[in-house]
């Protein structure tokens, strides 16, 4: 496999050296004509060869081939896209697709060398570079950052809107709601409403507004709710169901917080 690799070399111009491509630039210069090298794709602009099958080349390689679904983040380790979600790598896939990786390239060269590329140590250097790669790193902040938009098992729902798209890698959504939305009446939600509250239409509107606003990851109204009266009025079902309605995006916390 080959590609074009940019051969930077210092350039004298008024004293001072143009080294790389902002160099160039700050000093007016045209950058230099490409050369081919023969190795995989994306390599540095500063590399004039890579060795085919180094670890180097294969960790190149490993990041081009698993991009859609392989992340890396500094302290969240990495993380893995299902097609529904992202989420912790727990099942180890950077390494069996590091291993089929380096089994395939070792399967072009002899005895020996084909050893050295198949073995353990070339397969954790391969998972260990590509952790830099910059098609795979995504700072943590990134993660759940959009906070109109909500994942479930159907897709992404634009909040604003209320349209839907397919979940897509570059969504960068690790949750997920427990159901999909449906677009039909709900008889008994809207019956448990009434009953709960007294067929209070202010309050009934109220809630459902309250409970929309929990969807979304908006903070501008400031407000914390607290749900409080006599035991057995409902609340304890409501906010359970709400809960599990909404999977990954809830949390329980325990009384003495």
């Amino acid at each position: 496999m080959a590609i074009k690799v940019l051969d930077l070399q210092a350039t004298e111009v008024d004293g001072e050296l143009a080294k790389d491509p902002n160099d160039y630039e700050r000093l007016g210069l045209a950058l230099p004509e490409v050369s081919k090298a023969s190795t995989t794709p994306s390599a540095s602009l500063t590399e004039t060869h890579l060795i085919e099958d180094s670890e180097d080349a294969l960790a190149l390689e490993f990041a081009r081939r698993h991009e859609p679904h392989l992340r890396y983040t500094h302290g969240m380790d990495w993380l893995y896209f299902n097609g529904a979600n992202w989420g912790p790598d727990r099942s180890m896939r950077r390494y069996d697709y590091a291993r089929h990786l380096c089994r395939s390239a070792a399967a072009g060269h002899d005895d020996k060398d084909g050893r050295k590329i198949a073995a353990a140590s070339t397969v954790n250097a391969v998972v260990s570079l590509a952790r830099s790669d910059q098609r795979l790193i995504v700072n943590a902040e990134t993660w759940d950052s959009d906070p109109g938009i909500i994942n479930t098992p159907a897709g992404i729902v634009e909040l604003l809107t209320g349209t839907m798209k397919p979940t897509s890698h570059t969504d960068y959504v690790t949750c997920m709601t427990a159901v999909p939305p449906l677009n039909q009446h709900a008889p008994v939600w809207a019956r448990f409403l009434q009953s709960v509250f007294e067929n209070d239409e202010d309050v009934i509107n109220f809630i459902q507004a309250l409970l929309g606003y929990c969807l979304t990851g908006f903070t501008r109204e400031q407000k914390l709710f607290f749900f409080f009266g006599k035991g057995s009025n409902g609340k304890s079902t409501l906010l359970d169901l709400v809960e599990w309605l909404m999977g990954d995006y809830s949390l329980k916390l325990p009384a003495s917080v």
